[in-house]
């Protein structure tokens, strides 16, 4: 428990170069104070990412100590000048900034008033912590970007990931048919259990060819949309990079397996005439064969990046819909979030490692 000077907290220290980050957990971090046009908040939760070092070196001014944890939710405790639509003792919750001077893994965080919305009474705080981040994505990718209707087939890669159910559940509530990937047998069967059941469930360490799946289900017309979140650039998997590391997960028994990535060329191939690519593969690399497949099916590319709309202030008005929009899902029972498991403030910094074996569900920090 913090004393009345300090509080606990989690940053990402990068080295003089830059080149090396370590997590650090301390006990003695400043307490903070609300300005105009934010809240404090004494928070209760906080889901855990997996962190994009590079992306946040970009976006902050000092280097340091880096933000640790976004996805917040908790109590308003102090309130700044000038703030009347929030009150001392109100549940909210919302997504910090990639520029925000204090980490979501705290005991305290400020956030502007225009990032977070009341908290519905029959939604916990570890739930809508676990749901916010998966559910700005998957509503970025499915509505703004993916534009899902009725009737549209989506395939969503790695869908037992926190952000693939999200996906799997609101392209479902939308009336689209869906298919989701899975990286190995427990993701697996995971996903076959789901209600309502998916059209199909992809196993990538046994199938032959995603693109096969893909038309059979399909019909041979190839599906509407498709959502990735991340792709092996070649088919042949003898590039080491880090999408390949990344494709290496543990068995029960510690053994390391190597499970075949969805690649580039497995999602163009699947995809039907006017289909649309929604990827979170930022360094996505596009040959001219492939440009001409993807043209000749008058198919188009968005890229995904969670947090753009807090980039820009004018932005911000579809990001409150959309969490506001989630909140009341969540209230209703329609969105069902996996939170795997929690750990504890000082327990963050070694989840965080692990956090890239992580294959199923969502794991969330709670004070």
């Amino acid at each position: 428990v913090p004393d009345k000077e300090n509080m606990r907290a989690v940053s990402l220290q990068l080295s003089e170069d830059g080149v090396q980050s370590k997590l650090v957990y301390t006990d003695d971090a400043p307490f903070l104070s609300a300005r105009s046009g934010h809240v404090l908040i004494d928070v209760k939760a906080c889901g855990l990412s997996p962190l994009n070092v590079k992306t946040l070196s970009a976006v902050q001014e000092s280097q340091d100590g880096l933000p640790v944890g976004f996805e917040v939710s908790g109590m308003v405790k102090e309130v700044g000048p000038d703030v009347t639509s929030f009150q001392v003792g109100e549940s909210v919750t919302g997504l910090l900034p990639l520029s925000s001077e204090c980490s979501g893994c705290a005991d305290e965080c400020e956030i502007s008033v225009f990032a977070i919305v009341n908290k519905p009474e029959n939604v916990n705080h570890i739930t809508a912590a676990g749901a916010i981040l998966p559910g700005v994505w998957a509503y970025t990718a499915l509505h703004y970007q993916g534009h899902v209707t009725a009737g549209d087939t989506v395939l969503i890669c790695d869908g037992a990931t926190a952000n693939g159910l999200v996906a799997i559940q609101l392209a479902q509530l939308w009336g689209a048919k869906v298919m989701a990937t899975a990286a190995q047998q427990e993701e697996t069967d995971y996903l076959e259990k789901l209600e309502p059941p998916l059209a199909a469930v992809i196993n990538m360490s046994k199938t032959k060819s995603l693109t096969e799946t893909c038309l059979a289900e399909t019909g041979g017309l190839g599906v509407d949309c498709v959502i990735d979140q991340g792709v092996e650039m070649f088919s042949s998997g003898e590039r080491y990079s880090e999408i390949v590391l990344s494709s290496l997960s543990h068995s029960n028994d510690g053994e390391v397996m190597k499970r075949r990535p969805v690649t580039k060329h497995d999602i163009i191939s699947s995809l039907g005439v006017g289909g649309r690519w929604v990827t979170s593969t930022a360094q996505l690399q596009l040959d001219p064969p492939d440009s001409e497949f993807l043209f000749m099916k008058g198919a188009t590319v968005s890229f995904l990046f969670d947090h753009m709309w807090m980039l820009s202030g004018a932005q911000q008005g579809k990001y409150l819909h959309i969490i506001q929009d989630l909140m009341e899902k969540l209230q209703k029972e329609e969105l069902r979030p996996m939170i795997h498991h929690t750990v504890m403030l000082p327990d963050v910094c070694g989840e965080l490692e692990r956090l890239s074996h992580h294959l199923i569900g969502k794991v969330v920090m709670r004070t």
